[in-house]
């Protein structure tokens, strides 16, 4: 039954595309019709996806989702045309309708989505830009983007993390540097790997966190016990940074999937765990593998 329902929907969507006008295509469906464009050997492996449904957006979703475009009218064009210039990504200026532009999605005229790796098919040569500081302004941007643009290099802007909407970013392998400060309120998927970020971990984390990718960049101090917040955390990877002190018993309460706190030479200890079968590695000069140990009573 569910394989007819989704074919079913997959013909109705169709028809939607070929035969009603554009513009009169319902903000409701635009994000399942994007995804039409999917190849059919694709249609049937790729989820559709929303910023509510749990874990981090499917690679291949990501790609060809922001490749799609929205039917809204933008209305925070000067907004991209400056994110554009500081980005120097020439396929954002033009005269069209910006909720047109690749990695560009809309919903009421208002930016959600963000891609640049959808700009070009070899995110890792884009031009030196930097982020500017006028992303902070996309107020209903839920998704930013950069995974594999080296190219990208200056401070995080410190307004991105105010974002209210923000669930997921990417910035994988950019040359990122700065501080978090403190993390958006929705934030549900923060990966930063490979950038050039400094400081401590914030003391206070959103719970709506489920992963956190922070693995070779330039973070020290301790570990913050705010950890035992996260109920929904699944996946904590922080190797290759400095930080120090012992890992908190908090970490223990965690029902993760995997943990690697490998290469932080200053750092103690992984403590007992009831989760059974989670994966982890950390620890000091000797980094522990294997499975976290059951808690004793």
């Amino acid at each position: 039954m569910a394989v007819f329902r989704q074919q079913a929907n997959l013909r109705f969507l169709r028809i939607l595309v070929v035969v009603l006008p554009a513009s009169l295509l319902l903000t409701a469906v635009w994000k399942q019709v994007m995804i039409v464009s999917l190849s059919a050997s694709t249609w049937n492996s790729v989820p559709s996806w929303s910023s509510e449904d749990e874990g981090p957006l499917p690679q291949a979703v990501r790609v060809h989702y922001y490749a799609g475009t929205s039917r809204d009218t933008c209305l925070q064009r000067d907004t991209l045309a400056a994110v554009a210039k500081g980005l120097k990504a020439s396929a954002w200026i033009s005269e069209t309708d910006c909720c047109s532009w690749p990695g560009v999605s809309c919903v009421d005229g208002l930016v959600t989505h963000l891609s640049i790796t959808a700009i070009t098919d070899t995110p890792h040569v884009l031009g030196s830009g930097t982020l500017p500081v006028q992303v902070s302004s996309l107020r209903s941007l839920q998704v930013l983007d950069m995974n594999g643009c080296n190219g990208i290099s200056g401070t995080l802007p410190n307004g991105l993390m105010n974002l209210p909407r923000l669930s997921h970013l990417y910035s994988f392998g950019t040359r990122l540097s700065g501080t978090i400060g403190h993390v958006a309120p929705k934030l549900q998927e923060l990966e930063m790997s490979k950038n050039k970020i400094s400081g401590t971990l914030p003391t206070s984390l959103p719970t709506s966190l489920q992963y956190i990718f922070l693995e070779s960049n330039l973070l020290s101090g301790t570990l913050p016990k705010s950890f035992s917040r996260l109920r929904r955390l699944k996946e904590l990877e922080l190797s290759e940074n400095a930080f120090s002190g012992s890992v908190p018993a908090s970490v223990s309460s965690l029902h993760l999937d995997h943990l690697d706190l490998q290469q932080n030479r200053a750092l103690q200890g992984v403590p007992k765990s009831e989760n059974k079968g989670s994966r982890c590695s950390g620890g000091a000069d000797k980094y522990l593998r294997g499975a976290i140990p059951n808690r004793t009573s």
